[in-house]
């Protein structure tokens, strides 16, 4: 485990990686502002911001361009895509700019195209950021929706409402339609309540998390994994004596995230495997 430092101030977060091993993700400055950064050469370099005091960083492709979100001039907060040391507004969507609105993007693909979420007329939308237009990706019938992945296919995946507002699945977007994903089923076959698509890779596998109602009383957080059409639970694809709980994951092939194992929470690696998947912990060295 290698630290990255910081820029400068007292704590940092990675949020994305690409395959040339670029870390981006933001940190605070001395004087406490957060800023994105993109690591190169093992050392960070911040992506500066739009007008003013704030900008982080969520998704990075492999030619290390990278999106996330900044403070414009009057306030509101803007999705940008930074490369070769510039970054650029995206826009928002018509009424998305208002002062205090909340508007970023979450990841990039290899054609530089970015999704994310904003505001609009409509309300709280997944966004897609593709050639210079701005598409708002609609819903699943509900108020809002979110996009946190895209593929070099141009597939996307995220959470979006459904009709009455009460629970959001995870869907997965090509060819001009969101499709609905459901959530995880529980043992006892009770529906999930909510499920996020997190990441998605080249052959349309998404990865996520879902949740559902355990008893009255105790809600439960699994991930996921969807592939020819199907959503698995992964706690169903370990041994069952394992121990892990998992929890959050992102793209898929392996997959790495965190659980917990005997009430410590731990990031794991979940390599497939024939018959089963097996997880692995990392944890800091002594812990």
């Amino acid at each position: 485990m290698t630290s990255l430092g910081t820029l400068g101030g007292g704590s940092g977060i990675g949020q994305a990686i690409n395959s040339s091993g670029q870390v981006a993700g933001y940190s605070t400055l001395r004087d406490g502002e957060y800023r994105g950064f993109i690591s190169v050469g093992g050392k960070l370099r911040s992506v500066g911001f739009l007008a003013c005091c704030y900008s982080d960083a969520e998704g990075i492709n492999d030619a290390g361009q990278v999106t996330g979100a900044s403070s414009t001039a009057n306030g509101d907060i803007h999705p940008y895509l930074y490369t070769n040391g510039k970054m650029m507004d995206l826009g928002t969507l018509p009424g998305g700019s208002e002062p205090g609105s909340w508007n970023t993007g979450e990841a990039v693909n290899n054609l530089g195209e970015v999704v994310g979420w904003g505001y609009g007329d409509a309300g709280f939308r997944a966004i897609l950021w593709s050639k210079g237009q701005i598409r708002d990706l609609g819903t699943l019938g509900g108020p809002y929706s979110e996009a946190f992945g895209i593929n070099d296919q141009g597939q996307i995946t995220g959470q979006a409402y459904i009709p009455g507002g009460i629970g959001a699945d995870a869907f997965l977007y090509e060819n001009g339609v969101m499709k609905d994903l459901g959530t995880i089923t529980s043992s006892t076959g009770s529906n999930g309540q909510y499920a996020y698509g997190l990441g998605i890779n080249n052959d349309g596998v998404v990865v996520g998390e879902s949740t559902y109602q355990e008893n009255p009383t105790a809600i439960v957080y699994h991930a996921f994994v969807y592939s020819n059409g199907k959503m698995k639970d992964l706690n169903r694809l370990i041994p069952p004596n394992s121990g892990w709980v998992l929890s959050t994951i992102n793209d898929a092939g392996q997959i790495v995230g965190y659980g917990t194992i005997h009430n410590q929470q731990r990031a794991f690696l979940l390599t497939p495997q024939q018959l089963n998947l097996t997880p692995t912990p990392w944890s800091r060295s002594g812990s």
